[in-house]
């Protein structure tokens, strides 16, 4: 039967890195997947924006998150999936290709999910603002953006287009539900499967906080070696999976 390993590379834009480098050299993974984006930092970057218009407008430790790990996954065969895109993922495709070049690569193709800003067409998509009942267009000059999340089938075409590395602004479980989708031949009305799916993804996207992080209380709830809680792994096929860690590290996976 079919399985594929997919690793948890962060839960947060200001994840720890040294955990993701450890399962990308170890973790034996088929697909990486870093989720650094949420609606606090999108808004965050839009007014930081605003403030710096030389602010590139992607996760601001894409440097160190890619120094760390891409030189593995290559080596490995292993493939990123990455929100790390933000308000720009066009411009953290290209960055991307600069350390893919560093590394003398030219022949990794990168795949970039972009289009989810709609703010210029937010008045043609909706006439009223929910919460309060006003027009849309009353909110003027004060709407700093309009944002979508995409989900997991612009990632699924890319990696049918034979990408390597995609990066966007995609919901957090998508980013794993895409690998799954697209190594077992899911559809997106497979609605048993991609729930199942998604219900792995949402449990990757938090990364070391399935692997005992959440759960540990010194002294009340412990888990080995908490200094040393490492980051999540799904081993998949179509009839299961299994949450695991790297072996030897801190932390714990149990019910």
């Amino acid at each position: 039967m079919k399985t594929i390993r997919i690793g948890a590379g962060s839960a947060w834009w200001g994840d720890r890195i040294e955990p993701a480098a450890l399962s990308a050299a170890k973790g034996q993974l088929n697909y990486l997947c870093f989720e650094t984006m949420a609606e606090a930092t999108i808004s965050a970057a839009q007014v930081r924006k605003r403030r710096d218009p030389e602010f590139a407008g992607y996760d601001t430790y894409l440097d160190d998150r890619f120094d760390a790990v891409l030189g593995h996954c290559l080596a490995n065969g292993t493939r990123i999936i990455s929100n790390q895109g933000w308000i720009n993922p066009e411009g953290a495709a290209d960055r991307i290709v600069h350390h893919l070049r560093k590394l003398g690569r030219r022949n990794v193709r990168v795949a970039c999910v972009s289009g989810g800003i709609i703010t210029d067409r937010l008045p043609s998509l909706a006439q009223t603002i929910l919460e309060t009942g006003a027009p849309i267009a009353s909110l003027g000059d004060s709407l700093v953006s309009a944002e979508a999340y995409f989900g997991a089938e612009p990632i699924v075409a890319a990696l049918h287009d034979g990408a390597t590395i995609v990066v966007g602004r995609v919901a957090d479980p998508s980013l794993f539900l895409a690998p799954m989708m697209f190594e077992f031949g899911w559809a997106a009305d497979d609605f048993m499967h991609l729930g199942q799916g998604a219900g792995v993804g949402h449990l990757l996207e938090c990364a070391a906080q399935v692997t005992g992080g959440y759960f540990v209380d010194p002294g009340f709830k412990d888990v080995p070696e908490p200094w040393n809680i490492r980051v999540s792994i799904a081993e998949v096929s179509e009839n299961g999976d299994t949450i695991l860690k790297v072996a030897g590290t801190g932390g714990a996976v149990n019910r």
